[in-house]
């Protein structure tokens, strides 16, 4: 944990391979619809004590699964816009913020993940989630959300598992929101701090460790902070998280490893604001699983990207495949 800013980073993995490993068996995605206007402008006017701004996140995940000689793979890619509405703060120095999910795109997605996931995209139109965050800007609590995680039993002609659908879980939108209300701490400890990063990935296990960051400059008033993931694996434990839970399956065992784990942040100081962000990461493991009463090994590849674009107005028509991991490193 950062003497300097006291706050804890929990590193975005969205949570997207929980869900999606839902296995060969498992699938996930979306069918896409026309975004609408988004860079009409809001005519409701905020009070003076509320900052109004929009955030757009793609996301561009890849996973493998392999199981019993056979290989699926996915390739999903997705937009989500919304409006934050960050409060003034209280006595404690606590704020709200309200995120208003306004449109979502399905970008491109593999025949297999494309019916599973469009439900769960546009039913996010129109939800909203609200946070409290704390005087360091962590995200402490969460309103909101609702599970609309499914499981559908599939029978394939050499197995048989379960196609589960979700775009984000409740740590995925805490993650998120925290990335985009990231704050450096200031003085002489911003040009290279630590803080404390955590994962909950539910019934797979967890993620601890820390994320490293290093300011390189940039000028004019932007900052340009490379950062890097240094997370140790933890798999689940039974009698603590309870199986069965939301998995259609038992997990007996999983480990993990990451790959590639990094990211880029630049930064406006003048309005102390998230400007963009890009981040990899890049994960492969094996579960020993009981799926449907048959022992199971699933062996796990799961890449994933994703930006974050932050602007004060809505007019958030950048280029959709503008994201390339070349650009981090």
């Amino acid at each position: 944990k950062s003497r300097s800013s006291g706050m804890e980073w929990s590193s975005c993995r969205l949570k997207l391979t929980a869900l999606g490993l839902c296995f060969a068996l498992a699938s996930i995605a979306t069918h896409g619809q026309e975004p609408g206007n988004v860079g009409a402008a809001t005519s409701a006017k905020q009070p003076s004590d509320v900052e109004t701004f929009y955030q757009r996140v793609e996301i561009l995940r890849t996973p493998k699964f392999s199981l019993q000689g056979m290989l699926i793979q996915q390739q999903i890619r997705y937009r989500i816009l919304s409006t934050f509405e960050l409060h003034a703060p209280d006595e404690r120095g606590n704020r709200r913020v309200v995120q208003t999910v306004s449109e979502t795109e399905l970008l491109e997605a593999d025949p297999l993940s494309r019916t599973a996931f469009a439900s769960s995209l546009e039913n996010l139109r129109g939800m909203s989630f609200t946070y409290e965050i704390d005087r360091f800007r962590k995200v402490v609590s969460m309103q909101g959300h609702q599970n609309n995680q499914q499981a559908i039993e599939l029978t394939q002609p050499r197995s048989q598992g379960f196609l589960v659908s979700t775009v984000l879980n409740e740590d995925g939108w805490k993650e998120l929101a925290q990335l985009t209300l990231f704050q450096p701490p200031t003085g002489r400890s911003s040009q290279r701090f630590s803080r404390q990063a955590t994962h909950d990935w539910g019934e797979l296990g967890s993620w601890y460790g820390r994320t490293d960051f290093v300011q390189r400059g940039e000028g004019r008033g932007r900052e340009r902070y490379n950062f890097k993931h240094l997370l140790e694996y933890r798999p689940p434990d039974p009698s603590v998280d309870g199986q069965p839970g939301q998995l259609p399956f038992t997990i007996n065992e999983a480990t993990f490893r990451i790959y590639e784990a990094f990211g880029e942040i630049m930064y406006d100081a003048k309005s102390q604001q998230v400007i963009s962000l890009r981040e990899v990461f890049h994960a492969r493991g094996t579960i020993a699983a009981n799926v449907l009463g048959v022992p199971t090994q699933v062996e796990l590849d799961e890449r994933q990207e994703f930006g974050i674009e932050v602007t004060r107005t809505r007019t958030l028509n950048i280029p959709a495949k503008e994201s390339s991991s070349d650009s981090l490193k």
